[in-house]
């Protein structure tokens, strides 16, 4: 990325995010390799520019594009393990809607139908809904990239605020669904499968 068009994104100038973001997700779609993006720091400041645009309500029109760009970005195993980006996957939680701190968890299948009566949770638009999507998507690869990434997540709970919305009664777009189930899996599973293997190294 130019070091103009970093500028402008960390200058939040509206009128040119959507064309800088368009032009970068698009030609790194099936970038893996990231070596070029560890040079003068580029990846964690491009990290922190795209997530203080995702901290503004502001732009939350452009939110879903921001997040194709992190998405690429969270392939990067070696950016992820040496920078601190705990604060951002609080965002990405938040987007996702399973910040557990705006929940109330219910300990059964009837508390959860008493509290839907009590406390009806109206169903997200097409627009929100792709955000969430995404935002999975992003925590989806962190956990499966980062073993800090999938203790803060189990730390706060968000498995438990996933199951609360498989088990609700509202329905939800087939996209958001699958990655719910594909972040429960990945989340317990890769943990489950290298505490069996620590295990068995003892």
């Amino acid at each position: 990325m130019e070091a103009e068009h970093l500028k402008r994104l960390e200058a939040k100038e509206a009128d040119h995010i959507p064309a800088i973001l368009d032009e970068f997700n698009t030609k790194n779609a099936d970038l893996l390799v990231f070596d070029s993006f560890r040079t003068d720091n580029l990846w964690h400041e491009l990290w922190l520019a795209i997530f203080g645009i995702l901290d503004d309500q502001r732009f939350s029109h452009l939110h879903t594009q921001c997040l194709n760009t992190v998405r690429i970005l969270t392939r990067d195993e070696f950016s992820l393990q040496t920078n601190y980006i705990e604060q951002e996957v609080n965002t990405l939680l938040k987007l996702a809607r399973i910040e557990v701190g705006s929940l109330k968890l219910p300990a059964t299948p009837d508390e959860l139908k008493q509290q839907e009566s009590k406390e009806p949770q109206l169903e997200p638009s097409q627009a929100q809904s792709e955000v969430i999507a995404e935002a999975l998507k992003c925590l989806c690869n962190l956990v499966y990239q980062s073993s800090d990434c999938r203790r803060q997540c189990l730390r706060q709970h968000c498995l438990d605020a996933i199951l609360k919305r498989v088990a609700s009664s509202m329905r939800h777009p087939c996209a958001l669904e699958y990655y719910d189930m594909k972040l429960l899996f990945l989340a317990y599973c890769i943990g489950s499968r290298r505490r069996a293997l620590a295990s068995k190294s003892i």
